[in-house]
């Protein structure tokens, strides 16, 4: 998020301000630890000393080229990294580019905020589960991810502000319209990253509303969103699900 997003949309205040915990993807906490950036760089580079501009195809090598030369990054210092690295290394300078700061996001937030009030925190996956779904994807798995954010990238000072806009205003069938579009042209990236974790989070989070403890649950908005989403979910199980 940007400085100029907050304040945060009053219905986002008024949930935490009624809950006893607060839940997220994962540990915020030790997100923050450097054993942790140590264990991503460890699984995030090739094996046997490989460059990774020799095992993608020439369609993707151009485009990958074309962005580190925009970002000022030379292809040297990625030429060790795993497809996948390199998506989220590039995805984190853009949005930093565009204002955009990791920790104005709404996960350190309200995690900042509950930790200073006591609430109790939780999370629905643990850091290594979040970095075995990058790295224990497959070559073409993984060559697509780098594709997709890609193709995202080339659009992110349109599409960036555009979905901040659309979030706040709480329009579910824009963002879906939106953030979907590169993915769906991925179907094994979209159900490794959003099904399957939606189908296994939803059970947590009905595990929550049977143990009656009032709990804000704060994940990504392509989560929440589409067909097969934890909200989508959570209707088929009987939950009636409300948009404030």
């Amino acid at each position: 998020m940007r400085a100029d997003d907050y304040p945060l949309p009053p219905a986002m205040d008024a949930a935490y301000a009624v809950c006893r915990a607060v839940v997220f993807e994962t540990d915020i906490g030790l997100m923050q630890d450097p054993r942790v950036q140590a264990r991503m760089l460890e699984l995030g580079m090739l094996p046997g000393g490989r460059n990774v501009f020799d095992t993608i195809d020439p369609q993707t090598r151009r485009r990958l080229e074309a962005k580190l030369a925009e970002t000022g990054l030379p292809g040297e210092i990625v030429a060790g990294f795993r497809p996948w690295m390199i998506a989220l290394t590039l995805s984190a300078l853009e949005f930093q580019r565009l204002g955009f700061d990791p920790n104005l996001g709404v996960d350190m937030h309200f995690f900042n905020k509950a930790s200073a009030d006591g609430k109790r925190i939780a999370a629905l996956e643990t850091v290594e589960f979040q970095l075995q779904l990058l790295a224990g994807m497959n070559a073409v798995a993984e060559e697509a991810f780098l594709a997709m954010t890609l193709q995202d990238l080339a659009q992110a000072p349109e599409l960036a502000p555009a979905m901040v806009g659309l979030w706040r205003s709480g329009d579910a069938p824009g963002l879906q319209q939106l953030l979907y579009k590169t993915i769906d042209q991925h179907p094994d990236v979209r159900d490794r990253m959003l099904a399957q974790r939606n189908r296994a989070w939803a059970g947590k989070i009905e595990d929550l509303i049977r143990k009656r403890e009032p709990a804000l649950v704060i994940v990504g908005a392509m989560h929440l969103i589409g067909p097969g989403s934890v909200v989508d979910l959570l209707q088929a199980r009987g939950y009636r699900v409300e948009q404030r």
